[in-house]
């Protein structure tokens, strides 16, 4: 009998240093588009959530005699009573501070939690943009009598960074509106929101019937606040970190809303923001997809994604229509396009 003798050729160096050099081919050219598709599918979550909170505006509004929620509505008695009635456990549709549009339109759909901590927690979960994935500690030099819940809640599992944020430009009014009128407007913060770089119209109401072209106005955004020199707590190799003021009726913008990105030294938007030293970090969190892209839903209930030359200079998308440029700490790019007492579209 002959002895047959079976010989398996394996691969040889030559052979597999060629397939390890296709494969290393092939990732570099799927890995970008597989990171585009990615984050073109993160997109559509970020816009379908600013949408919903649109929706939420229109449905409080419905309500309310056209009035939109936030400040001058209702945080109105927070801020007159400087917070005492929203601390601690109240309702799901309470806001969790005097600025805080959000909860009052979706609080109740969502069944949030009575307590404020446990309900800022929640709503900053439901609506978190994918990119935004930072944490935030609480301000440690708040006055909340309630702050060892926002702390408790803290140990456990962290706070999210902020994912959206409303133009306050949109809230407010020079004059007292709303419920404003059953409180004591001497208590109320001064108006001094728009005084840089836009003057807020005078004849405007938080109505959505007094918004014109409602197609072109932002309602909500991209944006995250607050990043601030915190001594510690460490993002992207700087001495910068994320928190949160949960002061119940604190004096300017609070953790809901923002100047807008017009305004050159904005927290969430500004380049020159006196708040971070010289780094732009605050841009790249709120401006979060793609190359500094970001996220509007219009008031006419429409979302769409804008690059920041949009951003920083179309002033008429961040301001009532009528207001007049002043020009004060602007953007380069707002003060290419409107001239000081150029009447906002």
């Amino acid at each position: 009998m002959n002895a047959h003798r079976i010989v398996r050729r394996g691969f040889t160096l030559v052979e597999l240093l060629v397939v390890i050099a296709v494969v290393a081919i092939l990732i570099g050219v799927l890995l970008p588009s597989l990171a585009s598709a990615r984050q073109v599918a993160q997109s559509m979550v970020g816009l379908n959530n600013t949408r919903q909170l649109v929706v939420g505006q229109h449905a409080y509004a419905a309500s309310n005699e056209n009035f939109m929620a936030g400040p001058m509505t209702t945080g109105a008695v927070a801020t007159a009573r400087q917070g005492e009635t929203i601390v601690g456990s109240t309702g799901p549709d309470t806001p969790v501070q005097n600025f805080d549009w959000m909860t009052p339109t979706v609080g109740s759909e969502l069944g949030l939690s009575p307590n404020r901590a446990e309900r800022a927690w929640q709503l900053w979960e439901r609506f978190s943009c994918p990119r935004a994935t930072a944490t935030s500690s609480v301000y440690s030099a708040s006055s909340a009598t309630d702050m060892q819940d926002f702390r408790d809640i803290q140990d456990i599992t962290p706070y999210r960074q902020t994912s959206y944020i409303a133009p306050l430009s949109f809230l407010w009014s020079k004059v007292v509106v709303g419920r404003l009128r059953d409180v004591n407007s001497s208590r109320l913060p001064p108006s001094f929101f728009f005084t840089n770089p836009v003057d807020l119209n005078s004849a405007y109401r938080p109505r959505l019937d007094s918004v014109d072209r409602p197609d072109g106005k932002v309602a909500v955004a991209d944006g995250t606040r607050y990043l601030a020199n915190l001594g510690g707590g460490l993002i992207g190799g700087a001495r910068l970190g994320l928190d949160f003021d949960v002061t119940p009726a604190p004096t300017q913008y609070g953790a809901f809303t923002t100047s807008g990105p017009i305004f050159h030294k904005s927290v969430a938007y500004g380049r020159a923001s006196p708040q971070t030293n010289g780094s732009t970090l605050n841009v790249d969190l709120s401006m979060r997809f793609f190359d500094r892209e970001m996220h509007v839903a219009m008031w006419d209930g429409h979302a769409e994604r804008i690059n920041s030359t949009r951003a920083w200079g179309d002033v008429g998308l961040w301001y009532p229509s009528g207001s007049t440029f002043t020009g004060t700490d602007a953007t380069p790019e707002a003060k290419d396009s409107y001239q000081t007492g150029d009447k906002i579209p």
